[in-house]
């Protein structure tokens, strides 16, 4: 802390409870304001669905490999909250909103009461966070052990308590059951135990709790004759540092394939140049991400705290700590482009809970600055700043979220009232939409229905031509077929006789993506 700045140290702990109802009443409103599920969301309930009705060979057959904590607390959610978009939705609000209090624990140990509520009160805030709180998705979950198991990592700095280290990897642990990306702040915990308090005591009780799992691995796997690499990811985790090189090279030569077959006068240049530039496309890629995801003004707030970071770092080795979970974050994320080239928002939480502190720095300093430079009374300083933060974030999150997508749960609502719910329908609508109309088709069905696209269903991928159409859907015993108008390629063409025939029309639909969209039952 400045140390021309000097903080009340029996502040108030209403700054702290506003901070929170403030996260909480956020979270309620863009709950209100979410119109449908995530598309992966579909795929966490599956898994879910297939665990509450003892479906077990479906939980890892429908779009996911792996089954991670997620799902598993949504299934013991359904049965206090019986509807499974709510259920899904609570778990995550219950993790989305409780990540801010280990966060503000971890704050107090670098920061007074004032500081730590005002810099927990960005995260409450960040349209990302917000947001991502009530979608149905895993991260939340992957947050709050995250933030926990730097908590814990963190106490044991300043208490030299071992039963910390232990608590520490264990929150880790599970952060990665939810993202494996969580094992990179075990690595990097490790390598800090190494390197900065060399003491190889401490990093046998830190690992204690991967030995304990490896041993219950092999057991496992000797016991029931199932392979070792199933009790783990570890495969997935090969491949996140494989795969960057790999499609890098890939990438290099379709460039290069495309430059070639090119009969324009600019573009075949413009794809050389882009070929040997793809390094610098990933790192603009990845700062416009980051300054999204961290939100414009409160990147500004990070970049004030990094000022005189090395002489923090000096004065405070846990900073030291801290920077080496930044930094390799930021590595991970950028070898994370070159693999997939998409990126979500949600990706970057990886790298913005390690920045908190630097973000506390620069709150303090921007306090020091309002009481300094305009003679301010602490308080007022505090309000000032707060109403600042809540300026910037609140418009952004009162927005209503993909409100235009409404409209394929309302197919799937249709579907499903023509239907009954007493029997498992079959769908084929198009790749990008057949999760969001299969799943509200199946919503309320008793078992687990995979949504997935796949050639099973989708029949823009199993269709060349109207009678490959037609005949793919009886093959299949597609009960509705959800036409979409910029997914029909010109050899098929369902309007012409005899096939109007054995299409019953049901109803019209229009989005600005996907073109007019018509559903027939198959008959």
């Amino acid at each position: 802390m400045d140390n021309y700045l000097k903080f009340d140290k029996k502040q108030p702990m209403m700054w702290v409870f506003g901070v929170f109802l403030i996260g909480m009443m956020l979270r309620c409103i863009a709950w209100s304001n979410t119109f449908v599920i995530d598309p992966d969301g579909a795929l966490y309930i599956h898994q879910a669905r297939a665990i509450h009705y003892s479906q077990w060979t479906s939980l890892t057959g429908c779009g996911l490999s792996y089954v991670s904590n997620y799902p598993i607390l949504v299934a013991a959610a359904y049965k206090i909250f019986p509807d499974w978009i709510i259920a899904a939705r609570t778990v995550s609000f219950l993790f989305g909103f409780a990540v801010l209090i280990p966060l503000y624990l971890l704050l107090r140990h670098f920061f007074n009461n004032t500081v730590s509520a005002i810099t927990t009160l960005i995260f409450a805030v960040t349209p990302m966070f917000v947001g991502r709180s009530v979608d149905i998705l895993r991260d939340p979950t992957y947050w709050f052990f995250m933030v926990f198991g730097l908590y814990f990592f963190t106490i044991r700095m300043e208490k030299e308590n071992r039963f910390f280290l232990f608590l520490s990897c264990l929150s880790f642990l599970l952060a990665a059951w939810a993202r494996i990306e969580a094992v990179l702040f075990i690595a990097i915990s490790c390598c800090y135990l190494i390197y900065a308090e060399r003491s190889v005591k401490k990093l046998l009780i830190f690992a204690s709790p991967l030995i304990l799992i490896a041993v219950i691995g092999s057991l496992g796997a000797i016991f029931t004759g199932i392979s070792i690499s199933r009790f783990h990811r570890g495969a997935e985790l090969s491949e996140k540092f494989s795969a960057p090189f790999v499609q890098y090279h890939v990438l290099r030569d379709e460039l290069k394939l495309l430059a070639a077959s090119q009969q324009t006068e600019v573009l075949p240049f413009f794809l050389s140049a882009a070929r040997s530039n793809i390094w610098m496309v990933a790192i603009g890629m990845l700062i416009k991400q980051v300054l999204e995801a961290f939100f414009y003004p409160f990147f500004m707030v990070f970049l004030i705290g990094l000022t005189n970071i090395r002489q923090k770092i000096r004065e405070d080795i846990r900073l030291l700590y801290f920077s080496a979970l930044a930094i390799s974050s930021l590595l991970m994320l950028y070898a994370h482009i070159f693999h997939k080239w998409v990126m979500d928002y949600r990706f970057l939480a990886i790298l913005i809970f390690p920045c908190a502190v630097f973000t506390g720095f620069g709150i303090e300093k921007l306090l020091s600055w309002l009481i300094i430079k305009f003679s301010l009374k602490e308080s007022l300083a505090i309000a000032i700043l707060a109403v600042l933060i809540l300026a910037c974030a609140l418009p952004k999150n009162f927005k209503p979220r993909d409100a235009d997508k409404l409209v394929f749960k309302q197919i799937g609502e249709f579907i499903a009232k023509q239907a009954g719910n007493q029997q498992m329908i079959t769908i084929s609508a198009s790749y990008p939409t057949q999760r969001w109309v299969s799943f509200y088709a199946n919503l309320h069905y008793k078992g687990a229905v995979c949504p997935e696209p796949s050639d099973a269903t989708c029949w823009d991928i199993f269709a060349k031509d109207t009678d490959s159409l037609l005949q793919g859907l009886k093959t299949r015993k597609i009960r509705y077929f959800l036409w979409t108008e910029q997914r029909a390629n010109k050899s098929i063409d369902i309007f012409k006789a005899p096939y109007p025939q054995q299409l019953k029309e049901l109803g019209r639909w229009r989005h600005a993506d996907t073109g007019q969209m018509i559903l027939f039952e198959v008959l």
